[in-house]
């Protein structure tokens, strides 16, 4: 398979993260999700996302040839720009307060409701923005080291990821929209901040095909998954089960889980 086919290939992938991604903002304007189904959605894709790294990235910087400073420098890097951007952007005290919102029936607040100042949160945007990006970027690599390989097959692993940052979408779209909506940032605006955060991820997916096609089997190709693989991760545990474990565990909870982690091991078995 050419450069240019996996590149093709890379961004029409990209649609269906991005269309669920447009989809779940679009419903936080209209439907309110309950805390304990939120912590089941946020644990089976944390499960999901968390196999497809252990199944997919983590077998490439795992060869005896993968040079250790290259390993550790890219994986700590990425550590350090995540600490960095929840340092410089914390989150707001009263994010917790949508929970009560939700309990009472919240809708997505009208434009012009008191409900803030109107200023996106960045706090909430920005971690939202790298995690977009590199997931564009994943999903680049692994259709281009799919490709790249000795039996030349990109479309298990890109697929595999696909799927699997899919699923993760379905929660982050409407958790972002509706953060916007309870600052009083307008409907416009809100879905303005979302759609570019789609879009976001075809720009990752192209720099990661290309870096790829450039630096395979490099140390700079090597760091690269590295801070892809620690970004994720801390996305996933930080972010998503950090803010899914808000909410008491059902019985079914952790369940959600196990099922999550278990889909991309089957998808990686069926090929």
């Amino acid at each position: 398979m050419t450069d240019n086919t996996v590149l093709v290939t890379a961004l029409k992938s990209c649609t269906l993260p991005a269309a669920i991604t447009l989809i779940s903002a679009l419903s936080a304007l209209v439907l309110t999700i309950s805390k304990n189904v939120e912590s089941l959605l946020a644990h089976f894709a944390g499960g999901v996302v968390l196999s497809a790294c252990a199944n997919e990235l983590l077998p490439m910087v795992s060869g005896h040839d993968v040079p250790v400073g290259a390993l550790s420098g890219g994986f700590l890097a990425g550590m350090l720009l995540m600490m960095g951007i929840r340092k410089a952007f914390p989150e707001d005290d009263d994010d917790d307060d949508d929970d009560d919102a939700k309990d009472a029936g919240f809708k997505a607040l009208p434009d012009g409701a008191p409900a803030g100042d109107g200023a996106i949160p960045w706090g909430t945007v920005v971690p939202m923005f790298i995690d977009f990006i590199m997931d564009g970027i994943l999903i680049g690599l692994s259709f281009a080291a799919g490709a790249s390989s000795e039996d030349g097959d990109s479309s298990s692993a890109g697929l595999i990821m696909v799927i699997s940052l899919s699923v993760e979408k379905i929660t982050l779209g409407s958790s972002t929209t509706f953060a916007m909506k309870k600052k009083g940032v307008s409907t416009f605006k809100a879905l303005t901040v979302v759609t570019i955060l789609a879009v976001s991820m075809y720009l990752g997916a192209a720099f990661g095909v290309i870096v790829v096609a450039a630096l395979k089997g490099s140390s700079i190709f090597y760091s690269a998954i590295s801070f892809g693989i620690a970004a994720l991760l801390w996305l996933v545990i930080e972010e998503l089960l950090e803010e899914a474990h808000e909410t008491k565990d059902t019985t079914v909870t952790p369940v959600a889980f196990f099922l999550g982690f278990l889909i991309p091991m089957v998808l990686d078995k069926l090929g």
